[in-house]
């Protein structure tokens, strides 16, 4: 079958060069290894025509299960962060908007005040608590309506899921599918089906 791919899942015993070294690579092994084996990109990279010795057997050495687990968790509670920071700055501008809601100018000063504002807060204080990202964003980052709405839609209720996936016991496909059955069952306010099932208030 030139054309198929293959998915193997094995014990932690088969997961070993000796027996994956030679693998098709038409076949992908899935299997348990060490917190801190050593790990590698499979795809070797082209020798020079000039350099001299061996070939290299394998690819850039890539960060161990644990380190890329450590990595991920850092990662989430970035996006956690700056999630909530966000949720702050849309309710300051929104509250700015509603104090002023014919006058042009003074809805365009306000923001101009918001934006302000939350850069300075952006470089105080939330770089310093940043784990993942250079604080450079931080004094660099978009600050307009246009960004505020895309961040507004990914940000929503992240500490939501966090606590549905420890309700469901920290396992991924039972909560993935919590997930897509309460956002089904009120399509129109799939958040406050999430919120309601953990028991939690709205923003």
């Amino acid at each position: 079958f030139p054309g198929r791919r293959f998915s193997l899942v094995g014990d932690g015993a088969y997961a070993s060069k000796t027996l994956l070294h030679d693998l098709d690579e038409r076949v992908t092994f899935v299997g348990r290894i060490r917190a801190d084996a050593a790990v590698y990109d499979p795809k070797v990279p082209a020798s020079k025509p000039s350099k001299r010795g061996p070939k290299a057997k394998k690819g850039a050495r890539l960060p161990s299960p644990k380190a890329a687990a450590a990595k991920a968790d850092a990662e989430w509670e970035d996006d956690k962060l700056l999630a909530k920071f966000w949720t702050r700055v849309i309710s300051s501008l929104d509250s700015a908007y509603r104090i002023h809601p014919s006058d042009k100018g003074a809805r365009i000063a306000a923001r101009d005040s918001v934006y302000a504002h939350t850069r300075v807060a952006l470089v105080n204080e939330i770089a310093p608590q940043l784990k993942t990202i250079n604080p450079v964003y931080a004094q660099r980052v978009q600050l307009n309506n246009a960004a505020l709405l895309a961040r507004r839609v990914y940000a929503t209720d992240l500490d939501v899921f966090d606590l549905i996936y420890e309700k469901e016991g920290r396992d991924l496909k039972r909560t993935i599918g919590r997930i897509i059955g309460l956002a089904k069952s009120n399509p129109k306010q799939p958040f406050v089906a999430l919120r309601q099932w953990v028991g939690v208030s709205g923003p």
